[in-house]
């Protein structure tokens, strides 16, 4: 590759070639087996892939969406997951408007951000809803309000849910086996989550559709954090998932400094679909965005002591 070199600017390393920033892929892991996982990835605390689709097996893959090995976009079962339409879980909305007499139409649209608690028989409804009246390539467009179950704690879903995504051996056993705050995420493509950091080492896990994560190491995520706060003249918490991180110009100066073609940090980039895991360890930045059509869903285990010997 020609062209490539190490780079300097504002506080932070950043690598360019002469057509795009490098964003190489973690390592892959060769087996599922708990002693690998410890020892290649846990102790020395390196982003890692699990086996390519080690994770089909888990129930609610199947029983929550239907797919057709990736021919035809995953759908929700929403007949099975309508016996729980009672359940609160949390959602984020997101609406869009457009200023009147603009006539660039999505390029300066306004967005407004909310978050709250509602039955899961609003979310069926608004994925029915939002499936039955896309266009012909079932893309999700347009001034449509964006609707997303974002880090529903497994434990507040009825028990025949939480049955439904058992927590895998390799978080119970990497570590001394005391599962914390294990979420999952649903929505329609595509969906976002800005660069932020965990406070505990995570195994993340592909459930339907694809998903693409950039991480970057501790130091490197910090730098750029911390260069958007200098450019808001604001100081905010990357580890808590604010209002302020999801819309408005935090969201913009985020996305561009992870995913804008003149991105420059030096980090890895990982594709997953359905069945999919990746190790993030603790206090590795990453930003996570839900491509392609149809539903998406994915759960994170979580574990307060993981890597901790």
């Amino acid at each position: 590759m020609t062209g490539l070199r190490l780079c300097k600017h504002a506080t932070y390393r950043y690598i360019t070639t002469s057509t795009r920033t490098l964003w190489p892929e973690p390592r892959l892991l060769p087996d599922n087996d708990v002693t690998s996982f410890r020892e290649i990835a846990f102790k020395p605390a390196l982003p890692h892939l699990l086996p390519r689709r080690v994770f089909t097996s888990l129930p609610a893959a199947s029983k929550w969406f239907r797919s057709t090995e990736g021919i035809i976009p995953a759908t929700l079962d929403i007949a099975y997951l309508s016996k729980f339409g009672s359940t609160p879980v949390p959602l984020e909305i997101t609406s869009f408007s457009t200023p009147s007499g603009n006539s660039k139409g999505d390029e300066l649209q306004q967005e407004q951000f909310s978050r709250g608690e509602f039955p899961l028989s609003f979310f069926l409804d608004y994925v029915d809803k939002a499936t039955s009246d896309a266009d012909e390539s079932n893309e999700h467009r347009g001034n449509t309000p964006r609707v997303y179950l974002a880090q529903c704690p497994l434990s507040s879903l009825p028990t025949e849910l939480n049955a439904d995504v058992p927590t895998p051996d390799i978080v119970k056993q990497a570590g001394r086996g005391d599962i914390y705050d294990s979420s999952i995420w649903i929505g329609l493509a595509p969906t976002y989550t800005p660069l932020h950091k965990d406070p505990n080492p995570n195994l993340f896990v592909q459930l339907a559709g694809k998903k693409v994560i950039r991480l970057l190491e501790p130091a490197v995520g910090s730098e750029i954090y911390a260069e958007v706060q200098r450019k808001l003249k604001t100081h905010g918490s990357a580890a808590v998932r604010g209002e302020e991180m999801m819309f408005g110009p935090e969201k913009r100066l985020l996305d561009e400094a992870v995913w804008g073609r003149e991105a420059r940090a030096i980090g890895y980039e990982a594709v997953l679909d359905a069945g999919d895991g990746i190790f993030v360890p603790k206090g590795w930045w990453h930003s996570v965005k839900g491509v392609g059509t149809g539903i998406i869903g994915s759960v994170r285990f979580r574990n307060d002591v993981l890597g901790e010997q």
